[in-house]
């Protein structure tokens, strides 16, 4: 499964063909309209090691470079931001750009309301790492972003010896409460899942019918320590 936070790829004049020149604008929290000025990028390759950092710029831009055609993982930190991961992949020039080009980072605000949101969930006041986010269907159209939420999909993440498994945790249909006993998301598509240590994490994501179960993603993710990964959308394929 692929899943982007908006990101301009653009293959850089200049660079040796093995290399793309990643350009995006932070902004200060999701879906805002503030930029988060001197905002700290990483960027790390597919086993998790630092290719390249960067700092925005008073407009929140800023560059880093990655291996063509590659699996990545770009981590944003900074004042008020909570340290927060999106995977991706890499494009391979001349140009691969994202609509709109913008990352938005989590506050530390945006958090704790989430916490409060999922209050009931075993680990939500704890300050180790989360996965959170809405699953919506993904669905073959120019727009991946238009589209309801996906009351049946499920998500756990296991650490990559399959020794450890957190599932996630759901909302009411109405979004105002937990809902203990549900095994997928309600008609919000809200999920979270916490206590999730800092580094790799297998993510695995599907869908449950009355009569079975079947999954449809699963992808290798980096949670910074104490930090997040926020899937917003979290997009579940129709096969």
């Amino acid at each position: 499964m692929r899943f982007w936070i908006g990101l301009v790829m653009l293959g850089a004049a200049g660079c040796a063909p093995s290399t793309v020149s990643i350009a995006g604008r932070v902004m200060a929290g999701f879906q805002s309209t503030d930029v988060a000025a001197g905002a700290h990028v990483e960027l790390r390759d597919e086993a998790f090691g630092l290719v390249d950092v960067a700092d925005a710029d008073a407009d929140g831009v800023f560059f880093v470079d990655a291996p063509e055609r590659a699996y990545i993982h770009l981590i944003v930190s900074g004042d008020g931001l909570v340290p927060a991961s999106f995977p991706g992949e890499s494009g391979d020039g001349p140009a691969f750009d994202i609509p709109n080009g913008q990352i938005f980072a989590v506050t530390e605000a945006e958090l704790a309301e989430e916490r409060a949101d999922f209050l009931g969930c075993a680990g939500a006041e704890a300050a180790d790492g989360v996965i959170y986010g809405t699953a919506w269907l993904s669905v073959p159209v120019a727009d991946v972003t238009t589209g309801p939420p996906e009351p049946a999909a499920f998500a756990y993440v296991e650490d990559l010896n399959q020794t450890d498994k957190r599932t996630a945790c759901y909302l009411d249909d109405a979004g105002s409460a937990v809902a203990p006993d549900a095994t997928v998301t309600g008609t919000t598509g809200r999920f979270a899942i916490f206590g999730v240590a800092g580094g790799p994490w297998a993510l695995t994501q599907g869908r449950m019918t009355s009569s079975s179960s079947s999954v449809l993603g699963r992808q290798t993710v980096y949670v910074p320590e104490g930090g997040v990964l926020a899937r917003l959308p979290a997009l579940v394929p129709v096969l």
